[in-house]
């Protein structure tokens, strides 16, 4: 599995990416520096986790880029990142920026993939 750890500061925010997949984390949305990881699964299908699972504060909402770049090639249709929580889902919606998908609605960081249809 691919991953990436990277220590965001509450104050000024920051970027961190691996696969392709880009998570950026506005200032102000942390209650305190707090070390994020970005990991990409081995599954073959656009998604990625976000630990640790931590819910912004204030209500700052994080973007998130989601890469279907290493999913056959082909954009797909209708495509939307949706955050899973066990046997649940949410559509956050989302626009398909050429290889990936992005959001600006994350008020929460756990794990999220990209559906269609």
């Amino acid at each position: 599995m691919m991953h990436h750890t990277k220590l965001i500061r509450a104050s000024t925010g920051d970027t961190i990416q691996v696969a392709g997949h880009i998570l950026e984390i506005p200032p102000g949305a942390l209650a305190r520096d707090t070390e994020f990881t970005l990991k990409a699964p081995p599954s073959g299908f656009a998604d990625v986790v976000i630990e640790p699972s931590y819910r912004f504060q204030n209500g700052a909402r994080a973007t998130l880029t989601i890469s279907y770049a290493n999913c056959g090639g082909s954009a797909p249709v209708n495509a939307r990142i949706r955050r899973i929580r066990g046997d649940r889902t949410d559509d956050l919606g989302g626009r398909d920026i050429g290889g990936a998908v992005r959001t600006d609605q994350l008020e929460s960081a756990s794990r999220f993939a990209i559906a269609t249809g």
